[in-house]
This record gives structure tokens, C-alpha cells and sequence, in this order.
């Protein structure tokens, strides 16, 4: 099933050779989409309407940003959230600056190699 209410962003993303859809929406959820299948293979659950959603080609993080301040860090692989930050005002839009997400992602989730 889709979103109940309405969708604020999405982005195309690829791993392991096959493409996906990630999907923002008002119902506090951003949902993955198997284009092949053309189907949702997994929810992720959220406590506010998520407004952005970054996903990063060489690095193993998918960003979820929410109306309630929070950055959700979700693996790619296999959707487990790896860590929630809150920050002081909310996340309306990602970035495609690479260098600036790496570095965003290696502090949220201490990893040297994303953050170097």
C-alpha cells in the first residue's frame, strides 16, 4: 500500500545494480519502492511528517529529515535505523554536495570512513 497522506520528497537511489524509490510523506513514514517490481518492500516509521530524504551512491546510509527537527540514519541495506539526531530546527531539503553529506554522516554515525 502507499502513503496515506501526502508525499514532500523523494529520490531515486540504486544498490546492487537494481533501482529503488525512497518516498517522504505527511504520515510520518518514508517508504521503499522496488521499481522493478514496481512494488513497497519496506516502511520506515517515523514520529513526524518527513520532509527530506538523501540517499548516498558509495556509502551504505539512507537520511530521512522530519518537521519535529530529527534526522533519522537508516542502513541501505537492510532499512535498520542506525541513529536519530535532533537538531534545532527541521531538515526541509537534502543535499547533493557529496562531501558535505559524507561529513554530516560520519558524525551521526562515527564512522571514519564517511566522515573523513
Amino acid at each position: 500500500p502507499g502513503h496515506s497522506k501526502g508525499v514532500n520528497c523523494l529520490k531515486f537511489f540504486t544498490r546492487e545494480g537494481r533501482q529503488y524509490l525512497i518516498t517522504g510523506s505527511d504520515d510520518c513514514t518514508a517508504k521503499i519502492w522496488d521499481l522493478q517490481n514496481k512494488s513497497c518492500i519496506h516502511t520506515l516509521e517515523t514520529m513526524s511528517p518527513i520532509t527530506s530524504v538523501v540517499s548516498l551512491p558509495d556509502a551504505p546510509y539512507l537520511i530521512t529529515g522530519s518537521k519535529n527537527h530529527s534526522v533519522h540514519v537508516w542502513s541501505s541495506t537492510d532499512f535498520r535505523l542506525e541513529r536519530i539526531v535532533n537538531f534545532g530546527g527541521g531538515m526541509w531539503s537534502g543535499s547533493d554536495d557529496l562531501g558535505r553529506v559524507h561529513s554530516l554522516v560520519g558524525c551521526l554515525v562515527g564512522s571514519r570512513r564517511y566522515g573523513s
